[in-house]
């Protein structure tokens, strides 16, 4: 077979046309659709990210402990009381000469959801939302999320018609 014969899709539609001339049409055809009013679809106005973070003011499990002191004893530490954890805690000072269970307790007193009650919730479960949103869930966010981002930074918007902070309350069926 010669190597100069066009044997492809393209050369039955250019028969005739130049590669220059073919070119152009393809340029012409596929340019046109922006040309024409309407076939755009228009898009809403963007809106960039600062090009630094917002500091992170809370810590959790997830974004790892960066020494506050638990949020239980008044601070912004929002890691959940395992035991590597508690370790960390009572070498920084807090919980000192306190079991596990104590510290466990202090958590249940505040009816605080731990790890130890559920996961992977991001703070949507019945506890929801997160503690430093005002709610009793303290599994760590689902990295990669808005709430991530609100959790580890103390920044969220606030919910129409709600307060900020507002513990929202489950509906239940059955109810009237």
């Amino acid at each position: 077979m010669p190597k100069n014969r066009q044997t492809d899709a393209v050369a039955s539609v250019r028969s005739g046309l130049s590669r220059r001339e073919f070119l152009k049409a393809a340029a012409l055809i596929g340019t046109s659709a922006f040309a024409l009013p309407g076939c755009v679809p228009q898009l809403g106005s963007y809106q960039a990210k600062a090009a630094t973070p917002p500091p992170i003011v809370n810590c959790f499990d997830t974004i790892g402990h960066r020494g506050f002191k638990p949020f239980v004893l008044g601070g912004s530490c929002y890691c959940n009381p395992l035991p590597a954890q508690i370790a960390v805690w009572q070498k920084e000072g807090s919980f000192e000469g306190k079991s596990a269970e104590e510290i466990l307790n202090f958590y249940k007193a505040r009816e605080v959801k731990t790890l130890y009650d559920h996961r992977d919730c991001n703070n949507l479960c019945r506890s929801g939302p997160h503690v430093v949103k005002g709610g009793k869930c303290l599994v760590p966010p689902t990295p990669f999320t808005d709430n991530y981002e609100e959790v580890a930074t103390g920044n969220w918007k606030k919910k129409e018609g709600k307060k900020e902070g507002e513990v929202p309350k489950p509906e239940l069926k059955g109810e009237g």
